[in-house]
């Protein structure tokens, strides 16, 4: 039970800084893509570094734990069918 609550909280943690980091160098090499997509006009305070940071680390750490909790999934079944035929 400990093992699958590490997995799921590490790749939830990984996935959400590396999406940080994804929408960081997004928002810093392209900061009118964000612009664009949420139809933000140039004159806005928003800034799109921040925007790419924010929504990175918002959709890794959602993606890190449906990751995690697939892979506490499928290693239980492995588990299950292997004991199965012991």
């Amino acid at each position: 039970m400990r093992r699958g609550f590490v997995i799921t909280i590490a790749s939830t943690l990984g996935f959400g800084i590396a999406g940080g980091l994804i929408g960081l160098l997004l928002g810093t090499a392209v900061p009118s893509y964000y612009r664009a997509v949420f139809n933000i006009p140039p004159e806005s305070s928003g800034n799109p570094v921040h925007v790419g940071l924010g929504l990175g680390f918002t959709q890794g750490l959602i993606l890190g734990a449906f990751a995690g909790l697939a892979i506490v999934l499928i290693v239980a079944w492995y588990h299950s069918r292997v004991a199965r035929f012991r």
